[in-house]
């Protein structure tokens, strides 16, 4: 029964596609938003990221929409280190300020957004 249970869960995620929450034995499960394709944030196809500038543009298309771009404005200069296979790339608080400013993790062998955030 279980399994079953499982089964028609599942196949409702499924056709649910883009739904916020699924109804299950009167338990509301939330159900995250599906992350946007690469297409769909201005992020180019996946290739090879070779220098700090390209890492740089790549958190920039991730960053603007989620954030504003007025707010990741303020945050120049940006810096990109590569680590491991990694960009970091990260904004800049002017000095004597609170606050948090963007941060991204970039692959260097494909151009893939691994994660991004901001500080508070």
């Amino acid at each position: 029964m279980m399994n079953f249970k499982f089964a028609a869960l599942m196949l409702t995620v499924m056709l649910a596609g883009c739904s916020r929450s699924v109804m299950v034995n009167d338990v509301t499960t939330q159900i995250a938003e599906p992350t946007p394709q690469p297409e769909q944030r201005n992020i180019p196809d996946f290739a090879p990221i070779e220098t700090e500038q390209a890492a740089i543009d790549i958190a920039l298309r991730a960053w603007i929409p989620v954030y504003g771009k007025e707010q990741i404005d303020g945050e120049k200069p940006y810096i990109a280190t590569l680590e491991n296979g990694v960009w970091y790339v990260h904004g800049s608080l002017p000095a004597n300020s609170d606050g948090g400013y963007a941060e991204a993790w970039i692959s260097k062998d494909d151009g893939r957004v691994i994660k991004y955030i901001h500080g508070k």
